[in-house]
């Protein structure tokens, strides 16, 4: 389904039929409305907490307004089934308003082709979305984690791909990297013990389900193997496209999108955000924010401290389990808190720029800090 795209400027779809035209300003916007899932139909039904499907791509939709939409792509170790690992994470920015389209991909070395890929699935999804949603205008952004903020820059260095979608009034890039072949395999082993702390949940739960003779197989842990995510990064071959040092160049020379949020862990073996700082001001000045958290790579990953409650067993067994694991969780929970209050407050003074570009100077203000 064909979408009319610019480059530049504000752009009023009509009833989501593709109709647009340009007017002042420097952001895309786009028809969107209210989260009514129920106007998907069956292709997008939701089950199990977990996202709906559209055109290969995760959705969530927050159940009141939208007031942005958000294109997610995930690391490289869990990109298939992106899912499993990031639901909490993106179910907690839609809270505020936000739709996020997330989208899968196998991974391999050759990025170049992943970002052409991700592109496209984005852009059938994005133009699926439109016509089911009443009129009303919201600006899009990117946000990608690890190997997804590395796609989410690519994408927008390179004219042929970045052509395929409107233009993006922001990026959010959580602990970027972008290694040489030679140091991702070591540099992604590093973090495969902390996935297998996942994994471990489903012994726990295991026996719980046959104490107390309950099938607990809608828990989306039950469907985590740390040793197949390890295998599959065995098997990546070849060099990586483009080099680090070419990529970097692309940067400085193309990168399209001004305002940034870089957003690093306190504790991250793999992350670059260093080196992505120096070059989007290279690009573009002083427009990129920098924000480090406190939190690991995993931060991003980490499932609700409430996700018991899906698994429909009674209150006494769910405090029981959140008993149990409340060791590894505790440290975790502020540092989840502060990522998604980071990320919402930056799109939300991205939001109001975004107002201000459209209605005219006193029509929005930027009262949100960071």
């Amino acid at each position: 389904m064909a979408v009319g795209f610019v480059q530049c400027g504000v752009v009023r779809l009509r009833g989501g039929c593709g109709k647009a035209r340009r007017t002042n300003g420097g952001v895309w916007m786009v028809a969107a409305g209210y989260g009514n899932k129920e106007a998907y139909g069956s292709e997008v039904s939701k089950a199990d907490s977990r996202p709906l499907q559209l055109e290969g791509c995760d959705l969530y939709l927050p159940e009141e307004e939208i007031t942005s939409i958000v294109h997610f792509t995930p690391g490289a170790l869990v990109s298939s089934q992106p899912h499993l690992f990031y639901g909490n994470f993106l179910s907690s920015l839609s809270d505020f308003g936000i739709a996020i389209i997330s989208t899968p991909y196998d991974t391999s070395f050759d990025h170049l082709k992943l970002g052409k890929d991700v592109a496209t699935k984005y852009v059938n999804a994005y133009a699926a979305l439109l016509p089911r949603l009443p009129n009303t205008w919201v600006p899009t952004f990117g946000m990608g984690h690890s190997l997804g903020a590395k796609l989410q820059v690519l994408m927008n260095c390179v004219p042929e791909i970045r052509q395929k979608f409107p233009p993006r009034a922001s990026n959010v890039l959580i602990s970027y990297n972008n290694f040489d072949s030679a140091e991702s395999i070591p540099a992604y082993e590093n973090i495969i013990d902390g996935l297998r702390v996942l994994e471990s949940l489903n012994p726990l739960l295991d026996s719980v389900g046959v104490a107390m003779g309950v099938d607990l197989k809608s828990s989306r842990f039950r469907d985590i193997n740390i040793e197949q995510i390890f295998d599959n990064l065995r098997n990546f071959t070849g060099d990586v496209d483009p080099p680090t040092s070419v990529f970097e160049s692309m940067i400085r020379n193309s990168y399209a999108v001004p305002d940034n949020c870089i957003i690093s862990f306190a504790t991250d073996s793999i992350d670059q955000s260093d080196i992505l700082e120096l070059d989007l001001r290279g690009r573009h000045g002083k427009r990129t924010v920098r924000r480090p958290l406190a939190g690991t790579h995993l931060t991003p990953m980490m499932p609700a401290s409430d996700e018991l409650r899906d698994f429909g067993l009674g209150r006494d067994i769910q405090n029981y389990l959140q008993e149990t694991v409340q060791s590894v969780r505790t440290q975790y929970d502020k540092e989840f808190q502060d990522l998604v209050v980071t990320t919402v407050a930056f799109l939300r003074l991205m939001e109001e720029d975004c107002n201000r570009r459209l209605l005219g100077p006193g029509q929005g203000s930027s009262t949100v800090e960071l």
